[in-house]
């Protein structure tokens, strides 16, 4: 079989007419350049030229080999311009979003999935479920990440992780003295839910009418935690995601409690949403599936 190194060395041959400029261009010995062509003649069993007096005269054989070796580069060198393409068409951008309450879940594993994957373009975006669904529909995004689940059938979803759901409350609320709370505790009381967990709140809110609880349930007026807590020092009660209180240096002046969960009691899931026919990409399924191995952990 022909070797690559050793047509380039015969080549070079042709080329210098010379065996010690050839093997100074292919900055290898003369005595390596003159053994690849002799390993080269045996292979072949052919005389590829004839020394007489330090002059070279090619065979033809030899003749006929040289040109055949050229058009042998010539297409190594196109094959391997050619495949470079399909390498980069494989270094694709892959758009990730995720709401303001997830993000924090996510960054992390995007990190880890850049260290693992640097030939791994990724870029990261924060928006509404609603800015979601929107954007997975229109080709923007190829994969988010969302409390809400997605109604249109083109749209697929995993869940990742199912969370645990907790009440931020004054540390002097006298249910503050509870360490969980049942959604009973709660009667008589308004209870602020984030606007980013539409189909949640409508979830909470038949689970409040089914058990016939006095619990008004309302819609916070932002997203940001930051201008929820006014609210609660004035004795609202703010419901969500247990996960998005532990990002927070709260003080002591707020208390954060667990609400237990019972039959009926919705859960509140984190979803990976995705256009269905999306995971035939490698790449997407992959990030999928890193998602599905490592989000429980976090």
């Amino acid at each position: 079989m022909l070797d690559l190194p050793a047509i380039e060395n015969y080549v070079a041959f042709y080329q210098c007419q010379s065996m010690t400029k050839a093997a100074e261009r292919q900055y290898i010995s003369r005595q390596a350049i003159s053994k690849s062509i002799r390993n080269l003649e045996s292979t072949l069993g052919v005389k590829t030229f004839i020394s007489q007096k330090g002059n070279i005269a090619f065979t033809q054989e030899g003749e006929c080999l040289y040109r055949h070796a050229v058009k042998i580069l010539e297409d190594v060198e196109k094959a391997e311009k050619d495949l470079e393409v399909f390498r980069l068409k494989r270094v694709k951008t892959l758009s990730v979003v995720c709401t303001g309450m997830t993000q924090s879940l996510t960054y992390p594993l995007i990190r880890e999935w850049k260290r693992r994957n640097p030939d791994m373009e990724l870029r990261i975006n924060v928006a509404t479920p609603e800015e979601i669904f929107l954007g997975l529909h229109n080709g923007i995004y190829d994969l988010g990440i969302a409390y809400d689940g997605m109604t249109d059938s083109r749209i697929g979803e995993i869940i990742l992780k199912k969370d645990t759901v907790s009440v931020l409350m004054r540390s002097e609320d006298p249910l503050a003295e509870r360490r969980k709370l049942r959604m009973e505790d709660m009667e008589n009381r308004v209870i602020l839910m984030p606007v980013v967990t539409k189909n949640y709140n409508q979830d909470i809110n038949k689970y409040v009418v089914h058990k016939k609880l006095h619990i008004q349930c309302k819609v916070s007026p932002s997203m940001d935690i930051l201008q929820i807590l006014p609210l609660v020092r004035e004795g609202g009660l703010y419901m969500a995601a247990t996960n998005l209180f532990s990002y927070f240096n709260l003080g002591d002046d707020f208390a954060v409690r667990e609400i237990l969960t019972d039959q009926g009691m919705p859960e509140k899931k984190i979803r990976m949403v995705f256009r269905k026919n999306e995971l035939e990409d490698v790449q997407i399924s992959g990030l999928v599936h890193f998602f599905r191995q490592n989000i429980k952990e976090k």
